[in-house]
């Protein structure tokens, strides 16, 4: 599943909603990304990134794998998945965010849908702090009627560490976020500098017209805010003057065909790929339901038709957009017109080839869920082309993972910081008491209980104050230990941790204490 490696600097990621692998390929393919996690809930899918090298995990792998060319597979909800176990050892999250509750066609319910999963991909990003984000979804999310939600989303990655609160509607969360965005996002580490683009994948060397919105998103601390979106390096403009010239019909051994465009000077860019690039030096199928012996998922599939508003694709221009359909979906994407005129659908491995998937990538299904896994696809290439630029940026970037950092006053918080395991969190506090017996509360009855000390922030007298909790009884103890003044996070709770020596209050108050 692995290119050879471009650099010795390697990265690491988590890959949501994975599907058929486009993006987890295009990223694997860069020769610097290691995959830790692959996330995807339907079946077949799952099925099909097995077939290419995918590998179950019970557990969340909290160290790299011992072969990194097979991804680590996690068959579920992604709403079940404990990103927190990962936290410090991810630099990537990734996925393409399903698209049904955006797309032009369909029942499209956007905010409302049970399918928007945009609110997972916020908690991987606050749970695990990557330095980068990816993420693709359908054109249809910037609709007037949806836009006032992809704002809220893009604000959203903008602050993730201020997530909604038990039952906040997205409007007033939005209005929360707006109001700290005109103040200030925090410091650059629990912020993320956004950037999205719509982008026509055939602009980028694919062989179909694919409207797509990516957003990436680089964490605030690497010194990335100028990073831009790949400029696109193909052209119908380039096309034309290929096909006008003669080159195009040359270059596939055919005679030059009469197009509606004048000889057209060169824009610089490479031309468009057509359907006819993508097909070419694949033999016809040998007909209905017969697999090629030579090609997989090569095979014929009768009942092609045209009409007025399904008509098929043409050879010598990119492909229409494949959509997760067989072969009723509306608009003839999946026929195609052949050079004698006759009609036929397209084969699942020609379907592959305009994905820019590579020929011995399988897919698992009959062949209807073959198509639609295809159709809910990141093209590989348009992957390969983000995923490229993303990568090269993060590699001349030096900064540490955050999680250890020092807290200036004004962001001390009560609970650990977001993006830590509860092992860092324990360490944390086992330091600061100067070791785990000095945490331990000895009860009446003999037994011991750990107790942790937190600080919580008056942000505008410019106080913190620390707690000591445990556990008594069932119930949770919480005791005030005082004021503190340190620098940091870390000073603050040395300082409460010795204030809790002195004053014995480790001695069980369960009884004098209020729960």
């Amino acid at each position: 599943m692995r290119a050879e490696a471009a650099s010795s600097k390697r990265f690491t990621s988590i890959e949501l909603f994975t599907g058929a692998g486009g993006l987890a390929k295009a990223l694997d393919e860069t020769g610097m990304v290691d995959h830790r996690l692959a996330v995807e809930l339907d079946r077949r899918a799952c099925d099909t990134l097995r077939l290419n090298g995918a590998v179950d995990v019970d557990e969340l792998l909290s160290a790299a794998s011992s072969n990194p060319a097979q991804w680590p597979l996690r068959e579920g909800d992604v709403r079940e998945v404990d990103f927190a176990r990962l936290a410090g050892a991810i630099d990537i999250v990734a996925g393409g965010v399903p698209c049904q509750p955006w797309s032009l066609g369909g029942v499209h319910g956007g905010f409302d849908d049970p399918r928007n999963l945009w609110p997972e991909l916020f908690r991987a990003v606050r749970e695990t702090r990557p330095k980068v984000v990816i993420a693709e979804n359908v054109k249809g999310l910037l609709r007037a009627s949806f836009r006032p939600y992809y704002q809220y989303i893009l604000d959203s990655l903008a602050a993730p560490f201020d997530e909604p609160v038990d039952g906040e509607d997205w409007r007033d969360h939005h209005k929360r976020l707006l109001k700290i965005k005109d103040r200030e996002l925090g410091p650059s580490h629990d912020r993320y500098v956004v950037k999205y683009r719509l982008v026509n994948a055939a602009d980028y060397g694919v062989p179909q017209q694919r409207w797509r919105v990516f957003v990436v998103a680089f964490r605030g601390d690497l010194g990335l805010d100028d990073w831009q979106f790949p400029e696109p390096t193909h052209s119908e403009h380039a096309l034309l003057a290929a096909q006008a010239d003669g080159s195009y019909w040359a270059e596939h051994g055919i005679a030059p065909r009469p197009i509606q465009a004048s000889v057209l000077d060169s824009d610089g860019k490479q031309r468009w790929r057509t359907l006819r690039d993508a097909v070419k030096g694949l033999p016809e199928p040998l007909g209905h339901k017969i697999e090629h012996p030579e090609w997989t998922h090569h095979f014929g599939w009768a009942g092609a038709r045209i009409y007025p508003g399904h008509t098929p694709n043409l050879l010598d221009r990119p492909a229409k957009t494949i959509k997760a359909g067989v072969h009723g979906v509306p608009g003839g994407e999946t026929v195609m017109q052949l050079d004698d005129g006759s009609i036929r659908y397209m084969t699942v491995r020609e379907a592959a080839r305009v994905m820019t998937f590579p020929d011995d990538w399988r897919l698992a299904g009959p062949r209807g869920e073959q198509m639609r896994q295809l159709g809910n696809a990141v093209p590989v290439e348009l992957g390969h082309v983000i995923s490229r630029s993303v990568i090269s940026a993060l590699a001349g970037t030096q900064v540490a993972h955050p999680l250890w950092r020092e807290d200036p006053l004004c962001e001390a918080q009560w609970k650990a910081p977001h993006g830590r395991s509860r092992e860092e969190v324990a360490r944390e506090q086992d330091d600061a008491a100067g070791g785990a017996d000095n945490r331990r509360v000895r009860l009446p009855g003999g037994e011991l209980r750990t107790a942790s000390v937190e600080l919580k922030p008056n942000l505008k007298g410019r106080r913190v104050y620390a707690n000591l909790r445990y556990m008594s009884a069932g119930k949770t103890v919480a005791l005030y230990v005082g004021e503190v003044t340190g620098p940091t996070r870390r000073d603050n709770l040395r300082e409460a941790w010795s204030l809790v020596h002195s004053k014995g209050l480790l001695n069980d108050q369960s009884k004098n204490a209020g729960s």
